[in-house]
């Protein structure tokens, strides 16, 4: 499946301000996830967080934390290729949806610029 179908079913766009090392990949329908990863400025971030009803200075988690639990599995990690060092800022939305109603998890590395890895949790596009 192309990012376009994919970005279809799942009612969600890429921020229209620049980005760089986007990756995504889609699982089969039975499973039925959208992960995807891209870097970008703090406010384009903040515009994307927001556009899907995430606030960006509300997240559901912040890191450093005492327990330093990563945000996802290690079998997601190492899948995706995402890494942490969760001693530097970063955090985790729970409350982004797209208009279809597909949900996600978004974590973001924090700084000047800023990495996303999101995690579909369901997809409103019909079966």
């Amino acid at each position: 499946m192309s990012w376009e179908e994919a970005a279809a079913r799942y009612a969600i766009a890429l921020p229209s301000c620049p980005t760089k090392a986007f990756r995504f990949d889609v699982q089969p329908r039975l499973r039925d996830h959208l992960i995807f990863t891209f870097e970008a400025a703090n406010s384009c971030v903040d515009g994307f967080l927001t556009k899907y009803g995430a606030d960006p200075a509300h997240p559901g988690l912040k890191w450093p934390r005492d327990d330093n639990f990563p945000p996802f599995g290690a079998d997601k990690s190492e899948r995706y290729g995402w890494t942490y060092d969760l001693k530097q800022r970063s955090a985790l939305y729970h409350g982004f949806r797209t208009p279809n109603g597909s949900s996600f998890w978004v974590f973001v590395k924090q700084g000047a610029e800023e990495t996303v890895y999101a995690y579909s949790l369901t997809t409103g596009y019909p079966n």
